[in-house]
């Protein structure tokens, strides 16, 4: 361990390949089951799935990664086999707005489970990080949010529990979306009342 758990932040996709292990541990499923059975089907998610390299699902967009002298390659041979409990899920903007109505419905965890999950842990910037996404406010408004991506495929979820507001930005090249998610939280979150 780089130091006592609790103590410090540090993002790690270990511990997420790790908690996939205890999922499938406890659920007696494998990862990819559990997220269909327990997440995917239960929030109506029905375009989103860790879907194998040699498959072929409707729709799929492609990554496209930056190559020379301004041209995009496509990421195909920077993909994995299949995904992980680290990243590597196909999702729709609509299946990830399904995501959000589920999780405030509590019809993937209660009510209890997702304050808990909602709520700060441990400082990171001007934000806090709870168990799975940052936490912060902006013009006095909470938001709950994660973002990533990998070579060719960059995306941003955002949240707004109070406003009921979901942003999904999705990308398939290299383009951090976080100038597209600041601009929308200035036009969301006008005339909000500090909380």
């Amino acid at each position: 361990m780089s130091f006592p758990p609790g103590e410090k932040f540090d993002y790690s996709n270990a511990g997420y390949i790790l908690l996939g292990a205890i999922i499938e541990k406890v659920s007696g499923l494998t990862y990819y089951q559990y997220m269909r059975e327990r997440v995917f089907e239960p929030a109506g998610m029905k375009d989103s799935d860790f879907y194998a390299l040699d498959t072929d699902p409707p729709n799929l967009a492609e990554g496209f990664v930056d190559g020379p002298n301004g041209s995009r390659l496509n990421n195909i041979f920077d993909l994995g086999v299949i995904g992980s409990p680290a990243g590597g899920a196909y999702a729709t903007g609509e299946d990830m707005a399904r995501f959000h109505g589920a999780l405030v419905q509590h019809e993937l965890v209660s009510a209890q489970s997702l304050a808990k999950l909602w709520t700060g842990v441990m400082p990171r910037g001007a934000a806090m990080y709870g168990y799975g996404a940052q936490i912060e406010h902006y013009n006095g408004t909470r938001l709950v949010w994660h973002g990533g991506g990998w070579k060719g495929i960059t995306n941003h979820f955002e949240m707004y529990p109070e406003l009921g507001y979901t942003v999904v930005i999705l990308s398939n090249f290299d383009d951090d979306p976080r100038a597209i998610a600041s601009k929308l939280r200035e036009w969301l979150t006008q005339g909000t009342q500090p909380r």
